[in-house]
């Protein structure tokens, strides 16, 4: 009985004290949310890369050949957008937190 009665008053001024324990402001303040950039719909669509019938030509080959590195570089352009906006964005944000006052 002595055990129980001395651990549940260890309980109770555990919680007790750990709510009078004093924390530190946030370094950013919470309200505030950093800038935010808007990706392109170009670079959210994915790539559609064209796909060999089972009966070819070589006439039609060497046009889908063009056609398909035609897709490639569509599809890396929009690869890169999304890369940009992903790192201006990150970009946008550090400069953000220094205005603030706080180093990335």
């Amino acid at each position: 009985m002595t055990r129980f009665l001395f651990l549940t008053v260890a309980l109770v001024c555990a919680i007790a004290g750990s709510g009078c324990a004093i924390f530190d402001p946030p370094s950013v303040p919470v309200t505030v949310t950093p800038p935010r950039r808007e990706m392109p719909e170009s670079a959210k669509r994915p790539c559609r890369l064209l796909e060999l019938p089972s009966t070819i030509s070589a006439d039609t080959l060497e046009q889908l050949l063009v056609d398909q590195a035609v897709a490639l570089v569509h599809c890396d352009i929009a690869r890169q957008t999304a890369v940009d906006v992903h790192a201006g964005e990150h970009a946008d944000e550090d400069e953000w937190l220094r205005s603030l006052g706080v180093e990335p």
